[in-house]
């Protein structure tokens, strides 16, 4: 039970044992394929007891790690995960002299990737800078070293939303492995395409990062190694993108499956599951199936607790969780509910990110779209968008394009004709920059400058931004309800009808 309690505990313990495993596994399987010549041979089995004292280096660094966090109480699986790290990283300080310079960098990068998971930049940084520092004083760094040392410092710069950085570190990464199918470490293999996909996603590269998952999708799973949580982690992923690209349905069927063999499996008591549970929430929300959602959503809580208990005030699941319950309480009439898991969420994630960050940012936007949409107070719902804008990276092309459409409509439906026609033109730049000339983001934009247009009496302006097609998607499958109800309206005027999207020519030009 103590273990099935503390298992973000276990797995800090587990994650840290990898560089046990690694090394020797490493040497042991190089020192078999070297046998057959006896010069090789030789050469491999001096790196095997080179990687053997490495080894038996970092398993007193974890014994010393655990026996510093109670001394003498055996009450070190009772700690919190960060507290546990905080001792193991003050451990390797003490030990820094003792330590040979590529042992103490792959501790450092250890610690640094754990603070990553657990959000913590300065930490990540400060560790990613002593193994960068460890590195320099080495001759010949092994390319895991050098591909592990990328991975830590792209996972620094996503925490400080550089995206293009970790886009750049991550690449590098991967280029160093020359056989991604005979490397030693799968695990370092998924973790830098793992963020090679994120940092494509938040720079509004939406195609690029499926590109990759099928790819690292592929490697990993003809390797007899590879873990079931890889290859879920990327799976949920490809998921949410196909969802963000509108084809809510194939994505709602994915989560469907992943959900129903992790319960087949038996794995649905770890954050993870919560995450997966969270996004299968999403999806149902997104095809209208609001009561299967709400219904998910209070598992995940559920499980939250189980394994967390009260600890979430920081909580980026707990944090997305609260949004997601927010929208769909919005979308069944329930303001009150919604806007208050809006502020809950909001506050999760001031606690842990600040006020500049992807998830603040969306947590703004989504409250502003509860004041738009459900609750209908335009002035508000402006304030939000703006607030969504200001927290917005720079670096977030896709999200910075959508929320400054957004903040259009809503300054359309006031009468700010003027502001809201240089939002849309400048929205529409940004989306088609990122997204092209189609997609939903971009027909909506296209839709609402047609309203703008109608509302100045300009026809010919108006007629020109739309046609059959995009006033067909902006009625079936439109960014949200006004854009639906501006393309009817459009549909009706410009005698646009045709149920297949075909354009009929509108009545100024015939």
């Amino acid at each position: 039970m103590l273990l099935r309690r503390h298992r973000m505990t276990a797995a800090v313990a587990a994650v840290l044992s990898l560089a046990v495993l690694a090394t020797t596994g490493v040497s042991v399987a190089q020192y078999f394929r070297a046998e057959s010549e006896r010069g090789r041979a030789v050469e491999a089995l001096a790196a095997a007891q080179t990687q053997r004292d490495h080894a038996q280096h970092v398993a007193d660094f974890l014994i010393d790690a655990f026996t510093a966090a109670d001394p003498g109480r055996g009450r070190a699986t009772e700690m919190r995960a960060g507290d546990l790290i905080e001792r193991a990283a003050g451990v390797l300080q003490n030990k820094s002299a003792t330590l040979e310079p590529v042992v103490y960098a792959r501790l450092a990068q250890t610690l640094s990737y754990l603070y990553f998971r657990m959000d913590s930049r300065e930490e990540a940084a400060r560790q990613a800078e002593i193994a960068r520092n460890a590195m320099a004083t080495v001759a010949d760094p092994p390319v895991e070293l050098l591909s592990r040392q990328d991975l830590v410092e792209a996972g620094v710069a996503v925490l400080y939303d550089k995206y293009t950085k970790a886009a750049e570190l991550t690449s590098r990464g991967v280029e160093r492995i020359a056989d991604p199918a005979r490397f030693g470490d799968p695990e370092l293999l998924q973790q830098l395409w793992e963020l090679r996909v994120r940092s494509a996603i938040f720079l509004g590269q939406p195609a690029k990062a499926i590109e990759y998952i099928d790819t690292v999708l592929a490697l990993l799973r003809a390797r007899p190694d590879h873990r079931p949580e890889q290859i879920d982690w990327l799976r949920q992923r490809r998921a949410m993108i196909v969802s963000d690209s509108g084809n809510y349905r194939e994505a709602l069927a994915e989560m469907q499956a992943l959900v129903a063999e992790r319960r087949a499996a038996g794995r649905v008591n770890d954050l993870n599951h919560v995450e997966i549970l969270r996004l299968l929430g999403q999806s149902h929300a997104r095809v209208g199936n609001y009561r299967a959602a709400l219904e998910v959503y209070d598992e995940a809580l559920s499980t939250h607790r189980e394994i967390r208990g009260d600890n979430g005030r920081d909580d980026r699941v707990l944090m997305h969780l609260y949004g997601g319950m927010a929208s769909v309480y919005a979308n069944v009439q329930r303001a009150p509910e919604s806007v208050q898991m809006f502020r809950r969420a909001i506050d999760t994630a001031r606690a842990k990110y600040g006020e500049t960050s992807t998830f603040m940012a969306s947590a703004y936007f989504n409250l502003a779209d509860t004041y738009q949409f459900a609750i209908g107070d335009p002035a508000l719902a402006e304030f939000f968008y703006r607030r969504a804008q200001q927290a917005t990276p720079a670096e977030a092309l896709g999200n910075r394009a959508i929320f400054r459409r957004c903040l259009a409509q809503v300054l359309l439906a006031e009468g700010k004709l003027f502001e809201a026609a240089y939002e849309l033109e400048g929205a529409r730049e940004e989306l088609r920059s990122v997204y092209g000339g189609r997609g939903s983001q971009s027909d909506a934009a296209r839709i609402n400058l047609a309203e703008l247009s109608l509302r100045r009496f300009d026809l010919a302006g108006a007629s020109a931004f739309v046609d059959g097609s995009v006033l067909a998607a902006g009625r079936t499958s439109a960014a949200d309800s006004d854009v639906v109800v501006q393309a009817e309206r459009l549909s009706a005027y410009f005698d646009w009808n045709r149920a297949d999207g075909s354009t009929i020519a509108p009545p100024l030009s015939r």
